[in-house]
């Protein structure tokens, strides 16, 4: 019973901490420095496009939330294109963390999301993906460490 009122708190806790707990607007675009261009929807649900990178040269890079099984950690997919053309396709796990819950009646250690950031652009351009209230993800851009 105290494990499982701790695991609500700590969810709480985190959820409190995210910039935003859920967003009605998509933010402005994101203007880097070598003419890259960020863009991040309001939310992404599964199967959702988070957040879109145009480079400098035309090429693009798609963040993609796959979505998260029961007790598991959230799937991305990344892809870039040139034109129509696949240049790369990945997968990646948010980061997350190992809490022990209550589930369906047995003690567990599930997956808790935490806050991801992803760089690209060579440094210029870094992407942070939260966990809203009503679990989808947000993204938002910000200028890179270089």
């Amino acid at each position: 019973m105290i494990r499982s009122i701790a695991a609500i708190l700590t969810a709480a806790l985190i959820v409190a901490g995210a910039p935003a707990l859920a967003r009605t607007a998509a933010p402005a675009d994101t203007h880097f420095s070598d003419g890259a261009v960020g863009s991040a929807a309001a939310e992404c649900g599964t199967g959702d496009l988070c957040a879109s990178l145009t480079l400098a040269d035309g090429d693009t890079i798609d963040v993609y939330n796959s979505g998260a099984g029961e007790c598991q950690p959230f799937t991305l997919e990344i892809v870039r294109m040139h034109g129509s053309s696949e240049l790369f396709h990945s997968q990646m796990q948010t980061a997350d963390k190992h809490v022990t819950v209550q589930h369906r009646g047995k003690t567990v250690d599930c997956y808790q999301f935490e806050n991801t950031f992803l760089t690209f652009d060579g440094g210029h351009a870094r992407l942070g993906l939260f966990l809203s209230g009503d679990g989808s993800l947000f993204a938002e851009w910000s200028v890179g460490a270089r």
